[in-house]
């Protein structure tokens, strides 16, 4: 059993968040107030087509824009500034949470447990995300990347959130699904990392996670 840290950050998409699942959502959504001018008649079409331009967060904005105007069948193709504004007003409502949310984040609140949260994304999209999960009341920070100017794995946004919790390297976890992103500025940290395996491989031989689990209700049995 593993000793209780003092804090744990978490990472948002596919780690508090089932990205899939919100993007199904949004999809729906999106077929809702845009019925009247595509001529999309099969959802799953449509969904198939969002989950493409979203990348799993990944895809370039532009890129994403422009694929939804070229592979949606359009009676009237919007511009990419609509397409744009309308994802980025409009996704994070559409959040849907991992399985046993807040049940973990209770459990871990209920331990004295300083929580918070290192999101790389645009600063209205993942505000409304938190929100929408009503996530800010287990939350001792959340730091955007865009709002601090800084994404991770820079390590200067591991330290920004540090500060606003008062803790050391050594007595936080850092929680996220990607290696890349999310893991390795906080192993550099000198915090103790947990991969949420199942969203990206692991293929850095440089070092490995402290814990693997499938989601963060796993989480709870190290303790």
């Amino acid at each position: 059993m593993a000793i209780s840290p003092q804090a744990i950050l978490f990472d948002l998409d596919n780690t508090l968040t089932n990205r899939r699942a919100s993007i199904i959502a949004f999809a729906r959504q999106f077929d809702k107030d845009f019925h009247h001018r595509h001529n999309m008649t099969d959802i799953d079409t449509l969904t198939s087509i969002m989950h493409d331009a979203d990348g799993g967060g990944y895809r370039p904005r532009e890129e994403r824009w422009k694929m939804l105007q070229d592979r949606i069948s359009w009676k009237e193709t919007p511009s990419a500034d609509e397409m744009r504004d309308y994802w980025l007003s409009q996704l994070g409502h559409c959040a849907i949470g991992v399985e046993g949310l807040h049940n973990t984040l209770t459990e871990l609140r209920n331990k004295d447990i300083i929580l918070g949260i290192i999101t790389n994304g645009p600063t209205g999209l993942q505000n409304l995300t938190t929100d929408a999960l009503n996530l800010r009341q287990y939350m001792d920070c959340v730091i955007v990347s865009e709002t601090v100017g800084i994404k991770k794995p820079n390590l200067e946004i591991y330290k920004i959130a540090l500060a606003e919790i008062k803790q050391s390297p050594s007595d936080v976890w850092f929680v996220g699904d990607n290696p890349a992103t999310d893991l390795l500025g906080a192993y550099h940290m000198g915090m103790t990392t947990v991969w949420i395996q199942g969203h990206h491989d692991w293929t850095d031989t440089t070092f490995q996670p402290d814990y693997t689990v499938a989601n963060i209700s796993e989480m709870l049995p190290l303790f």
